[in-house]
């Protein structure tokens, strides 16, 4: 699609510029134009691609974009749930996510696309070399040191624990050694033999049962705050992609406001964060995209810096301009995109548009050279659109084609004649990107909304505390979301977001003596699990040693039943 779309004059001169490492600035975008100009910076370079996006929606929704575009692998890079000035260990989740896509770009020996917001680019990281040596991969049948693995866990952060019924953990056993990955959503048992691993299998973390065999486990680091406080070298997301890397600015406006908002906190190095200067020193070297939804005239004062340029309003030229953003002075080439939305293109006089409009609006092409492409999720939904414009007596272009793929939004390149309708214009049916962080939950999230104010709950983390209600309040990215507010000892908070819901469950207590509330951060609550783990392995065992005992002893086998029994049941 990238070569067809290419013979526009405008994308080819972009291309052009792209190929001799310019710095370009584009206004009026929205999403499926930004996949597709960061489809052709990373084809016309051949580097890696970090975009820097304002909000997290947008992230989700360009995510979708690229498939059609490119297939180069399209990855997320999160940030933690904390803020700069916090010292508070990140989800294991959270890490596990971030270390797997370090993983893959260190793997890779192709460019990939990264996408990413500002606070996630802040956070250090331990060094490329560092993380190479703390991964790990176990295959079924290597040779590894039993008591080797062992001190290789301790090192990469992993807890151990009598039961591995957590991510982070891990337990030991005779010749058995259980492995919560941060990175995966199961966890896995390590059957050794001497030092062979005879067998891995996937277990249930609740009730300890293996599931099913796998050849082969890979183990990130389970830690990044504790692994960074000890780390000689740190380093940031900029290092893991090198020198090859352009960096686009998704809505600068908003990537200025997060600045502002992070500014406080990071301002001075911490051993967590670098500073939001040192990155922008770091990435000033390197080619950089800027995209705005509005005139850049609307932010910033500008500055032409080619003198001799003289048609500054043709639409075809592209000027270099300096103009301000993150207390700097930033400078790039101007390029007026050719993108049309379709309801510009097809109904450029109607203000309201439904999808049903835009779909007879087709009619108005029957006779134009455009090359009509219709996309559609899946083989039904494309027999559903067929069947529509069969009923409504719809006359599409004759070079008019389906495809089989997804865009959140349309655009007409009118210059090269083509057309991109998704059927997301019509029904406004977008995807959502939902991530499978573990196969097995401790609580069910929906029993912790029939949570009442007052209540006692317990945290996984933190203990028996009182449930107070849920509370909206921006998140670390800025925006809005729903928090359990749980009050504990000295009357200490802890706002817990609504999707780490598995982490809480309600207190229920052995005696009608109402428990005193846990301190946030102290041992108690530390100790009491580890008693609780303990005694549920003594349970264990008398189990074993009861069920052993009748295998040995044996039972009385009662007679079959007889058709009489059969004929009353």
């Amino acid at each position: 699609m990238i070569e067809r779309l290419l013979s526009s004059e405008r994308l080819l001169s972009l291309h052009h510029a792209l190929q001799a490492k310019q710095s370009v600035l584009v206004e009026g975008l929205w999403n499926s134009p930004k996949a597709l100009i960061a489809a052709i910076a990373q084809q016309a370079t051949g580097k890696n691609v970090l975009i820097l996006t304002g909000a997290s929606q947008e992230e989700g929704r360009l995510y979708h974009d690229f498939p059609f575009f490119t297939n180069r692998p399209v990855i997320t890079f999160p940030a933690w749930e904390t803020l700069p000035s916090e010292k508070i260990p990140p989800s294991p989740d959270v890490v596990g996510d971030r270390y797997q896509v370090l993983h893959t770009i260190l793997d890779h020996n192709e460019p990939v696309i990264i996408l990413s917001n500002l606070h996630a680019c802040l956070q250090r990281l331990i060094s490329p070399t560092s993380f190479d040596h703390l991964y790990v991969t176990l295959k079924k049948g290597e040779t590894i040191g039993f008591e080797t693995l062992i001190q290789q866990l301790n090192d990469m952060g992993y807890v151990r624990t009598p039961v591995a019924s957590d991510k982070g953990e891990f337990a030991v056993r005779g010749g058995i050694i259980d492995i919560f990955p941060v990175s995966s959503p199961d966890p896995f048992r390590l059957e050794f033999w001497g030092d062979a691993i005879e067998s891995i299998r996937i277990y249930d973390p609740i009730g300890q049962k293996s599931v099913k065999p796998v050849d082969e486990v890979e183990v990130t680091p389970a830690q990044e705050m504790e692994l960074l406080q000890n780390a000689q070298e740190t380093s940031t997301i900029l290092d893991y992609l090198g020198e090859d890397t352009i960096v686009i600015f998704d809505d600068i406006l908003s990537l200025e406001d997060r600045y502002v908002a992070l500014l406080g906190a990071s301002n001075s190095p911490t051993p967590n964060f670098t500073s939001i200067e040192q990155f922008l020193d770091a990435i000033s070297h390197r080619q950089t995209l800027y995209w705005t939804p509005q005139p850049i005239e609307e932010l910033s004062s500008i500055e032409i810096i080619d003198e001799d340029e003289r048609g500054y309003y043709s639409e075809h030229a592209m000027h270099t301009l300096a103009f301000q953003m993150f207390n700097r002075t930033l400078q790039a080439k101007r390029w007026n995109h050719p993108f049309v939305p379709l309801s510009h293109f097809l109904l450029p006089d109607q203000e309201e548009v439904t999808g049903h409009d835009l779909l007879l609006s087709l009619n108005a092409l029957a006779h134009s050279k455009i090359a009509l492409h219709l996309l559609c999720n899946s083989e039904p939904e494309e027999s559903t659109l067929q069947k529509r414009i069969l009923e409504n007596n719809i006359k599409l272009p004759d070079d008019s084609t389906y495809h089989i793929g997804y865009l959140s939004s349309g655009l007409v390149v009118p210059d090269c004649d083509v057309m991109l309708f998704p059927m997301t214009e019509i029904t406004h049916r977008f995807k959502i990107r939902r991530q499978k962080q573990r196969s097995t939950y401790h609580t069910v999230p929906s029993q912790a909304f029939d949570l009442t104010p007052g209540e006692l709950i317990v945290h996984l983390n933190n203990g028996i505390g009182r449930y107070v209600g849920i509370e909206k309040r921006p998140n670390h990215e800025g925006n809005l979301t729903e928090f359990f507010l749980i009050e504990y000892a000295d009357q200490a908070k802890l706002f817990v977001p609504v999707n780490q819901a598995h982490l809480i469950t309600k207190y229920i207590g052995s005696s009608e003596e109402i428990p005193k509330l846990h301190t946030i951060g102290s041992n108690r609550w530390k100790r009491a699990k580890e008693q609780t783990q303990r005694a549920i392995l003594g349970y264990a065992k008398d189990l074993l040693e009861l069920y052993a005992t009748r295998e040995i002893k044996g039972g009385h086998a009662y007679p079959s039943d007889t058709p009489d029994m059969d004929a009353f049941e």
